[in-house]
């Protein structure tokens, strides 16, 4: 359980991305659904490396489209429908390691707010 004390986190509570926004943590969290996911440590080199391969090629052939490719740390928001809009409903806020975006009508200067909730 984290400390409640600066802003942190307590791991039974539902949260929103409001609160996310308060944190200061010294390790990265996603939320799903209210509930906090702790990200895991620094993955191992070769992981690394095949991320950064991957992100390149991607970046590279993208280079004539308009979709735009973002790597970690990049939030994306995710409603649980299309009229909660603001910080204080969104209860899901992930970080893919490698994001492709093609509407850029969704991105904005924290991330990307996606309208299609995820599955699982």
């Amino acid at each position: 359980m984290l400390n409640p004390t600066l802003n942190q986190p307590v791991a039974d509570k539902i949260y929103t991305y409001a609160d996310y926004l308060t944190w200061q943590l010294d390790s990265s969290l996603e939320l799903l659904r209210g509930k906090m996911l702790a990200m895991s440590p620094a993955p191992l080199r070769i992981y690394q490396k095949i991320a950064g391969k991957l992100y390149l090629k991607i970046g590279t052939y993208l280079q004539s489209k308009t979709c735009e490719v973002y790597t970690v740390l990049f939030d994306v928001r995710f409603p649980h429908c299309k009229d909660e809009t603001s910080d204080e409903q969104i209860t899901t806020v992930l970080q893919p390691d490698i994001c492709v975006i093609c509407d850029l009508s969704k991105l904005d200067a924290r991330g990307c707010f996606a309208l299609v909730p995820p599955t699982g």
